[in-house]
């Protein structure tokens, strides 16, 4: 154990850029000491002669080699083949190649003494990688390592990496190994209150099982995390344990909680105490100052879903009284017993016209969902409007579920909104007529697919593949032929999900193709699209040079990074250190941000924009990247502090007031707690409903700690979510 010992005693070094060497001897001594079942017998011994073979000539090859290669050295199972592997790995340059090497390693798992050399590469890989695509099949390498990966995993935890990584380890841990064998180690963790509170989380999540009720009521009242009494709240109530609705009403009260987590407790609370729960969801969903929409809609829906006639009458009564978030409440509450009832619909109505941003378009929404026919003269009349601005897609499809897809008149108003110059009625229109789309629409959506807008353009595509028309993809390949960046891409992938081709965003090659094959050949099936998919994905990860921000593949040519310069980025990582000292959050950022500056294609069109209390931005607009603007880009970067508050509202906002972007990088290590709006479901709701019609793509970088508003924003836009520790 004394190995053990040193190797846990191991300081990390960490490199300039962020990423960490972890010292693969650790690994090797951990297994020395966990590992004492014999390992089964090695198909060659060390030293043959095939290993050399097999190595020179993956050698001369490196990222041109056929992985079958490296397939044929990893059957030898020896120390020889697993270090000629993990030697080549250093020597590649695509992701793809490195990624087939992980794979590759994943065979020595239980191979005797070759095992320590192939998996400590494999989990070095999954502590540090930076590149998404490489951590992925890391863990997934170590996933089919079930004998020796668990310790491996322990170990990951264990060590000062970034907390993602960490915490993928801990839910693998959780998969491969025994919970009740490893007990004490995930109670020890989630007991931690210095540790990363995602990690307590999960470590919590593979312990509770095993806990007796009175350990869990014990924990519930003794931890400080909104997340943890929630997770021991849910399994007490699967137990239907004693005393758990004067938990949820505890956890529901828990001001400072996550709403999120609030919302659990009020939905336990209801499920447990039925009618008899309505006064405290009421009271929690009436109060303003510490109850967010996204609790306040939960809370309404579960209280309008209570049996209870006199509870309803009330709830009715509320609709259209007191101040706007009284009357979302109402309109929560109201909308599941609505279509009955003609007087709440009266009352509904009238909301649908409210000067209140929020309550007017739910209102919109409902009578949308509930299909009030005589809501369609007033919101007409709305709709009508000279301004309708961002009121525009919800009336849009409000109306479109009242007219019904057979209503020929508001088909064609639909069209000619679809050709007019105000880009929210605009997409909105095309959005309902793409509803599904239908083949009398064709040449509408070709005709779109060529405006000048490119988020028009996109909603043309997307009703161009649902149709599958031939001349839909002629349409396809001809306007690609224009386009770059992100669109590009899209392009590029959409045809390869009509047609199987691989030529991504080649788009002089689609057009010989289509030339020469396309017009005569049929639309791929399903089965053989997925035999397609890994083809496409190997020649996408070949590529040596990729810009990226954190990781994340920047795909875009109109991009802007939204960068949080609050006065907590100035708090040091323990993970990263910069010339013997351990870097601050904004110095970290501040290299992502130069490396992403210098990777940039000359030609893509970029922007910056900070954030503390206000927002400031580099330029008005984004602006074509060059030698001149890389380098006044640069220093703006190499300038900037750290202070103030965090206002991502605003910053945000000016994202979307830019026409010509279409992909944004969000960065932040707080939550909001400046700026228009603070509150979490609101942020999401708007930024939600501004892209309704804009179909920005949204990444997110998480520095410090998780942050649920980060991970609702990346996923309703289709962008990736990421950590930063």
């Amino acid at each position: 154990m004394a190995a053990v010992r040193g190797a846990m005693r191991t300081t990390i070094k960490m490199r300039r850029n962020g990423a960490t060497a972890v010292v693969a001897a650790m690994f090797a001594a951990v297994l020395a000491a966990v590992l004492a079942a014999p390992a089964p017998a090695m198909t060659r011994q060390a030293g043959g002669g095939d290993e050399s073979a097999l190595a020179a000539e993956l050698e001369a090859q490196r990222d041109d080699a056929d992985p079958e290669l490296l397939a044929k050295l990893a059957l030898l199972r020896t120390p020889a083949a697993a270090k000629a592997l993990v030697d080549l790995y250093g020597k590649l340059a695509s992701t793809w190649m490195r990624r087939e090497v992980l794979r590759a390693l994943a065979g020595f798992d239980g191979a005797g003494d070759a095992a320590p050399i192939a998996l400590d590469h494999v989990a070095t890989v999954a502590a540090n990688a930076a590149e998404i695509e490489l951590q992925d099949a890391a863990f997934a390498a170590l996933e089919a390592c079930t004998r020796q990966a668990p310790a491996y995993l322990k170990r990951i935890v264990e060590l000062p990496v970034q907390a993602q990584a960490r915490e993928r380890a801990l839910r693998l841990h959780g998969k491969l190994a025994d919970p009740a064998a490893h007990g004490d180690w995930y109670q020890k963790l989630f007991l931690d209150e210095k540790l990363q509170p995602k990690l307590r989380e999960v470590a919590f999540e593979a312990r509770v099982k095993g806990l007796k009720d009175g350990e869990l009521i014990k924990a519930f009242k003794d931890v400080h995390s909104g997340a943890l009494r929630r997770i021991a709240l849910e399994e007490l109530a699967r137990r239907d344990a004693v005393g758990v609705p004067e938990l949820a009403l505890d956890t529901l009260k828990q001001v400072n909680a996550l709403p999120t987590d609030r919302a659990v407790a009020a939905r336990i609370l209801a499920e447990k105490k039925g009618a008899k729960s309505a006064e405290a969801l009421i009271e929690i969903g009436l109060t303003q100052a510490t109850t967010g929409e996204h609790l306040r809609a939960a809370v309404g829906e579960l209280v309008g879903a209570l049996e209870d006639d006199g509870l309803r009458k009330r709830l009715a009564g509320m609709v259209g009284k007191g101040k706007p978030h009284e009357r979302l409440f109402a309109l929560h509450a109201t909308r599941g017993f609505l279509a009955g009832d003609d007087k709440l619909r009266k009352k509904v109505r009238g909301e649908a016209d409210d000067k209140d941003d929020e309550v007017r378009r739910l209102a919109i929404r409902i009578l949308g969902e509930t299909g009030d026919v005589e809501a369609i003269e007033p919101l007409e009349k709305q709709l009508a409007k000279s301004k309708v601005g961002a009121d525009a897609p919800v009336l849009v499809a409000a109306l479109s579920r009242l007219h019904g897809a057979a209503n020929e008149a508001w088909r064609k108003r639909l069209l000619g909104y679809a050709g007019g110059a105000d880009r929210d009625l605009r997409n909105a229109a095309l959005q309902a007529l793409s509803d599904p789309p239908g083949a009398v629409d064709l040449p509408l959506f070709r005709q779109a697919l060529a405006h000048e807008d490119w988020s028009t353009r996109l909603i043309a595509l997307a009703a161009l593949e649902e149709l599958r028309d031939k001349d839909g993809v002629g349409t396809i390949v001809a306007q690609m032929q224009r386009e770059e960046g992100r669109t590009l891409a899209e392009f590029g992938a959409t045809l390869f999900r009509l047609t199987g081709e691989v030529h991504d965003t080649d788009a002089a090659t689609w057009q010989k193709w289509w030339e020469a094959l396309g017009r005569s050949l049929p639309f791929i099936t399903a089965a053989e699209l997925e035999k397609k998919v890994a083809e496409r994905e190997r020649k996408r990860l070949r590529q040596t040079t990729v810009a990226r921000f954190f990781g994340v593949r920047i795909e875009s040519r109109h991009v802007l990074f939204v960068i949080d310069i609050s006065g907590s980025m100035a708090e040091q990582l323990q993970t990263v250190k910069v010339d013997d000292r351990f870097a601050s959050r904004m110095e970290v950022v501040k290299q992502e941000l130069v490396k992403a500056m210098n990777a940039l294609e000359p030609g893509a069109s970029f922007n910056l924009c900070t954030f503390n209390s206000a927002v400031q931005k580099w330029k008005d607009g984004a602006v074509a990247m060059s030698d001149k603007a890389r380098a006044e880009a640069i220093d703006w970067v190499e300038h900037l502090g750290s202070r103030g508050g965090t206002n991502i509202y605003d910053a945000l906002a000016f994202g979307f007031s830019d026409p010509t972007i279409d992909t944004i990088f969000l960065l932040t290590d707080g939550e909001p707690s400046a700026g228009t709006v603070t509150d979490l479901g609101l942020i999401r709701q708007h930024i939600a409903s501004w892209n309704a019609t804009r179909h920005l793509k949204i990444h997110c970088v998480a520095v410090g700690s998780d942050f649920p508003l980060l991970e609702w924003i990346a996923q309703d836009a289709g962008g990736t979510y990421t950590k930063f520790n």
